[in-house]
Parts: C-alpha cells; sequence; structure tokens
C-alpha cells in the first residue's frame, strides 16, 4: 500500500513497514489493537478496520472446526489509504503478537498446535456523531468477504455482530451499509500524519506523479538492505533526473495506472469519465492511441515510408534467374 495521494495532490512512498517489529511501535501508538472495545475506545466520525475470530480446532474424525471461545471484535483505527497496520492480514499479524492464543490453550488445556484463529467476518466500521453509533460492512479484499458474506447471508452475519457488540456494552447501536468506506478520496493523508511520521524516523518521500513514486517503490524492493541515505539518493536521482533525450510513450491504455491514464488524459484532451469508471476510462485513452496510431501510419505512407526496390535490384534479380537457367541448359 505505497504511492497513495495526499492532500497535496502528491504521491508518497513511506519506508514503515508493517511487519519489522522496530516499525510496529509507532504503528501501535498510531493504530492501537482494539480488542472488543467498549464505546469510550471508538473515535466520533472515524473509520476503522475490524475482524471478527474467535479460536477453533479440527475435530479428529470429521476435520470439521469446532469453536472453543466466544467470538471477539479486533478493531485498528485506519488514518489514511496506506493502512499501515491495519489491513485485514496485518491485523491477524498483530492478533497472533499479543499471546492471547498461546495463554487460552495453557489455560483451558490445549496443545497449542491444536487451536487457530477462525474468521467469523471482515470489514470496515464508521464510527457516527457517537462513539457508540457504529455502522459495519463486510467490505475486505483481503479475505474475499463478498464470497464467504454474500447478500443472502448479511442478515445473519450482522445478527452475530450486533450481540456481539450489546454484549461488550448494551448501549451500542449497530447498523450495516453495503459501500466501501474507506476510499481514496477521504482517506488522503495529511500535512500532520507526515509530520507525525517524519518526527518517528520515517520519511515520506513525496512525488509529482504517481509514475516516479513506483520507480522509487521498484528500487527499493530490488534492494532490500538500502540504508537510509542510499534512500535519500535514490530519491534525489528520480525527483530530479539527469538530463535525456528520451521520451517514454504508452502504447497500451491496460497496462497504466490511474496516475498515468490521468497524465496522458490532461496532456491530449482525453476526456475523463464522470462518474469516474476505471474501465471506460482506459478504453477511452486506448482508442485515443489506436487514432493516433493510424494517423501516423497513415503520414508515414504518404511520405513514401518503407524499402523500395530499385530499378537496379531488379536488374540483379533479372540477371541472377537468366545466369541460372543458362546453367541448367
Amino acid at each position: 500500500m505505497q504511492c497513495m495521494q495526499g492532500v497535496d495532490n502528491k504521491y508518497y512512498y513511506i519506508p514503515l513497514d508493517p511487519y519489522n517489529r522496530e516499525h510496529l511501535q509507532i504503528v501501535d501508538e498510531m493504530s492501537p489493537l482494539l480488542v472488543n472495545p467498549s464505546p469510550a475506545q471508538f473515535e466520533p466520525g472515524a473509520l476503522y478496520t475490524y475482524i471478527i475470530a474467535n479460536f477453533v480446532d479440527k475435530h479428529s474424525d470429521t476435520g470439521a472446526y469446532i469453536d472453543r471461545s466466544p467470538v471477539k471484535l479486533y478493531a485498528c483505527k485506519a488514518h489514511s489509504m496506506f493502512e499501515f497496520g491495519t489491513k485485514h492480514h496485518q491485523i491477524f499479524y498483530r492478533m497472533c503478537l499479543t499471546g492471547e492464543l498461546e495463554r487460552f490453550a495453557r489455560d483451558h488445556g490445549y496443545e497449542l498446535n491444536q487451536l487457530k484463529y477462525g474468521l467469523h467476518s471482515s470489514g470496515e466500521i464508521r464510527c457516527g456523531e457517537t462513539s457508540n453509533d457504529l455502522t459495519f460492512n463486510f467490505y475486505s479484499g483481503t479475505y474475499k468477504m463478498k464470497r464467504k458474506v454474500p447478500n443472502s447471508r448479511v442478515k445473519y452475519e450482522m445478527a452475530i455482530t450486533q450481540e456481539l457488540m450489546r454484549s461488550i456494552d448494551p448501549s451500542y447501536e449497530i447498523k450495516y451499509d453495503p459501500v466501501p468506506f474507506i476510499v481514496p478520496d477521504v482517506m488522503k493523508i495529511t500535512h500532520e500524519q507526515i509530520s507525525r511520521l517524519d518526527s518517528k524516523g520515517f520519511t515520506a518521500y513525496g512525488f509529482d506523479t504517481q509514475r516516479q513514486c513506483y520507480e522509487m517503490r521498484n528500487a527499493l524492493s530490488r534492494n532490500k538492505s538500502i540504508n537510509p541515505a542510499e534512500m535519500k539518493e535514490t530519491y534525489q536521482k528520480i525527483i530530479n533526473p539527469p538530463p535525456t533525450s528520451f521520451v517514454p510513450t504508452f502504447t497500451n491504455a491496460y497496462m497504466m495506472s490511474t496516475g498515468e491514464l490521468t497524465e496522458y488524459a490532461h496532456k491530449h484532451g482525453v476526456p475523463i469519465p464522470e462518474p469516474y469508471d476505471k474501465s471506460e476510462f482506459r478504453k477511452r485513452v486506448q482508442a485515443h492511441m489506436d487514432a493516433n496510431k493510424g494517423a501516423n501510419k497513415g503520414a508515414n505512407k504518404g511520405n513514401g515510408g518503407g524499402k523500395k526496390r530499385t530499378m537496379h535490384n531488379k536488374n540483379k534479380m533479372i540477371f541472377k534467374k537468366k545466369r541460372t537457367l543458362k546453367k541448367r541448359k
């Protein structure tokens, strides 16, 4: 989750790794892992990602999973589209680091390798004007909740969610909304968040285009052991490249990122669909590219492009043929 846009419309690469134990300290400060939180732990107007899970093991004969504990809610506040430590698989990772699974196994006489986390649902929470007014969805790309919780099952999963939340605190008012809450338009990283990361030693590298940001990401993915000084040097090379006569050209809109499509559209006057539809946007850009290709080909044709067979070459070929016939005679 890199190269997202900030409120200043720059694209940012931030070298913060939620799976690095040293980096987890800042993640825990920014978005602590809430376990069965009370209303006071939710911030009015904030957005959260959540998992509802419990401890399970397998039946020795049937192999079916058996619930061994009540379900719990695990939630983390999402500050921006970067979602550092708040992606659903990252929440599971942080759950494992709490040691609660080991404690439960020890206290209830289970072998540790018997127990696993059982996922019931995952998605997003939107906190309303009061901290006990929560709206849930089952929107999780990581765990494909659209498959696990189709429309026919929503009312059952919501009943489980409502029962769980009211068992934590009877004052909770729980609703459901199928649309995603954490979207780029409302979750751009702010100057305050960037400053906070910088104060903790995590530089946010800003770029004018998403393509430049991808260059940074790709350069760092090829060199995992890069140090901060080399990282800054790489950044400078990308934002201040040496002079070159090479001008990159795109030939396929379906290989372009959203930022590259937008850049092409602004440069060539291709209208951006309203409401925005990426598939339609790509079709328009590709149609413009194809039209330009046709125009270029026509221009080349009119200018006499291509290899010409000269009279000299033609006579050579005739001579060779005649000489071959003489030899056969």
